[in-house]
């Protein structure tokens, strides 16, 4: 079975490079509900991952170079103060026997040795802070920052990032760099981007698990089947939820010690709304975005959205559960583990926090609106996601194209082969079929524009019906679409003006 899965797996890869996605505009604020964990790959195999299952090498096309031994700095995240989303892709002091962190080191040997560098890392809380202040004092201070994609957004439209489209040596067509995530550029300019260099652009995108003892206990039908015959629909999702629920304290009401459908948080409305292949935004054929998020079937997938995660007698939200610390681990998580939760909805790097559980798990794609919808989407959180961005203050823009392109192409047969088939799948998931079912997740990847940028708001509407507890979406749409446009109009100009 390992074998299938690394072979089904790198399959996705490629396909991720393959297929562009329609993408819009981004967003500032961050979602409330944090259904992510610190990756702990502790108890990870000291495994190396199986050349004769990886892809054909491809070769960038780079300059022979020696830098005399030059510190390439990145800007990276520091874990926050929940032990959450802290960068550790980017640098390894030696090899510990952990997969990820054995193929950082090596990685980062290879290029090291090849160009005469030290690859040296900042950790800060603040990344776009540090960056901003970096470029007003000109003191060139970073070569690549790796920021949050909302975050990156921002300072794109403020001057502070460099555009890669004028980075010599670095070609986002080649397979490392993600062709989806190309598609968050405006004008014609892109100021950051997503590739095989990174790990949490693929740790924030959200799958729905699922519980195998829970479903069978209550006879619940092959889910793997119905994605595959393309049944697996709001609707569906919906009553199997509503099916296995029950009261088992008997005290009248659904709550943590009861069995509900769907244990994840509010911001479950915004993924099942964009993985409905709805967009805040689309772009002209100028390359700039647009909004299209008032039309009928987008006010029926966030309507429909709306219900399935208020339905209290199905669903519990981490964000609305009192006495609990930790609500995401201690809440939502202990009773998928314990077998009070079907289906839990949530980031992939949830998945590190079931090594010890139980009971089987497996994992499913968001479901459809309905059956005409024409594949599964598959969404990352933007505030979690990070990308690859360069300071505009940056002199030595050669020099950091070629090793930003040296450390991408790299990455494709060192960090993405320990990534995913040693850390997530062949230790993680427990089934051919999750495996069949996370190649489907990752070759359908969107990246909305209005998502990221989340101009006027624009991109939460759809948690915003559950925030303002009213799910009339044309009346929440009303109230912030004139200055929807008016932020979308400013960063659109800013664009224009920017070198």
């Amino acid at each position: 079975m390992k074998n299938f899965i690394k072979i089904s797996v790198l399959a996705a890869l490629l396909l991720i490079s393959a297929i562009i996605i329609i993408s819009c505009a981004a967003d500032d604020g961050g979602p409330t509900g944090n259904l992510d964990t610190p990756v702990d790959n502790s108890g990870a195999e000291n495994a190396v991952p199986d050349e004769a299952a990886a892809p054909e090498r491809d070769t960038p096309d780079l300059p022979d170079a020696d830098y005399g031994g030059y510190n390439f700095k990145f800007l990276v995240r520091e874990w926050n103060n929940d032990g959450f989303w802290g960068t550790y892709e980017i640098h390894a002091e030696e090899e510990t026997g952990d997969p990820v962190n054995d193929a950082v080191f090596r990685r980062n040997r290879a290029v090291e040795e090849k160009f005469n560098i030290n690859i040296t890392e900042v950790r800060s809380l603040d990344v776009d802070g540090l960056t901003k202040r970096s470029v007003t004092a000109s003191d060139d201070a970073y070569d690549c920052a790796v920021p949050g994609l909302t975050s990156a957004a921002n300072m794109a439209g403020g001057g502070y990032l460099y555009s890669l489209d004028n980075l010599p040596h670095m070609d986002l067509s080649r397979p490392w760099w993600d062709q989806n995530a190309n598609n968050m550029s405006i004008g014609g300019r892109l100021f950051f981007a997503i590739g095989d260099l990174l790990v949490q652009d693929k740790d924030s995108m959200f799958i729905v698990m699922f519980n195998k003892t829970v479903a069978q206990n209550s006879g619940i039908e092959d889910m793997y089947k119905l994605v595959r015959e393309n049944k697996w629909t709001f609707d569906k999702f919906h009553s199997v939820m509503r099916e296995v629920s029950k009261d088992l304290n008997g005290d009248g009401e659904m709550g943590f010690d009861d069995l509900l459908g769907l244990a994840s948080s509010d911001f479950a409305i915004n993924v099942l709304f964009y993985n409905s292949g709805e967009t805040v935004t689309r772009k002209d054929a100028d390359d700039f975005p647009y909004f299209t998020i008032n039309t009928e079937r987008a006010i029926t997938a966030a309507t429909r959205a709306f219900e399935i995660i208020t339905d209290n007698s199905s669903a519990i939200l981490a964000n609305e559960m009192r006495g609990i610390p930790n609500p995401w681990e201690d809440g939502i998580n202990r009773m998928f583990q314990e077998n009070r939760a079907l289906f839990l909805l949530a980031q992939i790097t949830f998945i590190h926090r079931t090594r010890t559980m139980e009971s089987d798990f497996g994992i499913l794609p968001s479901p459809k609106l309905d059956e005409t919808q024409d594949k599964y989407y598959s969404s990352i959180n933007p505030v979690n996601a990070t990308c690859v961005a360069v300071p505009s203050s940056a002199q030595e823009t050669k020099r950091t194209s070629v090793i930003l392109e040296a450390l991408a192409a790299e990455s494709r047969y060192t960090l993405v082969p320990a990534y995913y088939d040693i850390t997530i799948t062949n230790k993680m998931i427990r089934d051919e079929e999750s495996a069949e079912m996370l190649d489907l997740i990752l070759s359908s990847r969107v990246f909305d524009l209005g998502f990221i940028f989340n101009w006027g708001d624009m991109g939460m509407l759809p948690l915003s019906l559950y925030r303002n507890r009213n799910g009339d979406f044309v009346s929440n749409y009303e109230k912030i679409e004139a200055r929807a446009a008016s932020e979308m109009a400013k960063t659109i100009d800013a664009f224009r003006e920017l070198d």
